[in-house]
């Protein structure tokens, strides 16, 4: 017999809200990039941002890259 998943469960998901200069502030833990070491997403009034960060277990030669992307609404 099979077991059909019809809802993903995020057993470390947390999010946290409060109240910043008249607009909502929301960070979002433990829902999205499962492969990064760290992410949250910031959602402030009608702005939302991915945060991601990820590690080496053992520093390694490389050059230093940074991508920003603008996705519009």
């Amino acid at each position: 017999m099979s077991t059909i998943i019809t809802h993903r469960q995020f057993p470390n998901y947390k999010e946290y809200k409060m109240d910043l200069c008249g607009k909502p502030l929301t960070l979002e833990v433990g829902k999205v990039c499962e492969l990064a070491n760290a992410a949250v997403v910031v959602k402030y009034g009608e702005t939302t941002v991915l945060c991601t960060a990820t590690a080496a277990p053992r520093p390694r030669d490389a050059a230093l890259s940074c991508a920003v992307r603008a996705v519009p609404a």
